[in-house]
């Protein structure tokens, strides 16, 4: 089980789950004290048994923070690491999104000739955050639901293809933190005045205009009598 978690940037963390069985409980005490004699070396974990090693890239691209057994339902060795770039290329970048495609040379260790292939006995998940918009077709077919694409082997294709536009949100307007940033800064007092200032000079704007109007009015109006008839 190999579980990408993909943030907004295109950087993944990934934790991968090697699940064992034990004959006995000889064995599985065995296994216990290899590993905690080992630990989080993946050096002696792969000389160990060279299946243990991370699936989703290579040798320097891998970053391994932790390696560990553990027990509950089932029984695996849990390991942990990081890539030394993203996971995803940006294709694309707007004002509003960012289009972001599956760099295919972190599964190279799933090529066999020209094909990309994940064995029966290996599922792929991959969590995308949450406000994407997944392009089709993924490639090899995959289960699609929300922000998760699942890939359960067996499955063999010459096109590996993961597509998707993340939405960028609209930033949120916080009155209270811009007052405070421009109560430290100092400034806050200056906006002060000046919006006194400006809402001044609306009010005598608008006293002078009312002003002008009642002068017109009274200077056009006919305010003398009828004269009478003699």
């Amino acid at each position: 089980m190999i579980e990408i978690d993909v943030d907004e940037g295109g950087s993944a963390e990934i934790t991968e789950k090697f699940f064992l069985g034990f004959p006995n409980e000889f064995h599985l005490q065995e296994f216990r004290n290899e590993s905690e004699k080992i630990g989080v070396d993946l050096d002696a974990w792969q000389q160990f048994n060279p299946a243990f090693k991370p699936s989703i890239g290579r040798g320097g691209e891998v970053r391994v923070s932790d390696i560990g057994f553990v027990e509950n339902d089932s029984k695996y060795l849990e390991m942990k690491y990081t890539l030394n770039e993203p996971l995803m290329e940006r294709e694309k970048e707007t004002s509003r999104m960012v289009k972001f495609s599956l760099k295919g040379k972190f599964f190279n260790n799933f090529l066999e000739g020209s094909f990309w292939v994940i064995p029966s006995t290996v599922t792929i998940v991959v969590d995308l955050p949450l406000q994407v918009e997944i392009e089709q077709p993924v490639k090899p077919e995959a289960n699609v639901s929300g922000n998760r694409i699942v890939w359960t082997g067996y499955k063999s294709t010459n096109v590996l293809s993961l597509k998707y536009i993340l939405w960028k949100q609209i930033a949120s307007f916080n009155l209270n933190e811009i007052v405070d940033n421009l109560n430290k800064s100092g400034a806050l007092p200056l906006l002060v005045i000046g919006i006194a200032l400006f809402a001044f000079a609306v009010l005598w704007k608008r006293k002078a205009i009312a002003a002008k109007i009642e002068a017109y009015i009274t200077e056009h109006s006919n305010l003398s009598g009828v004269e009478e008839e003699e």
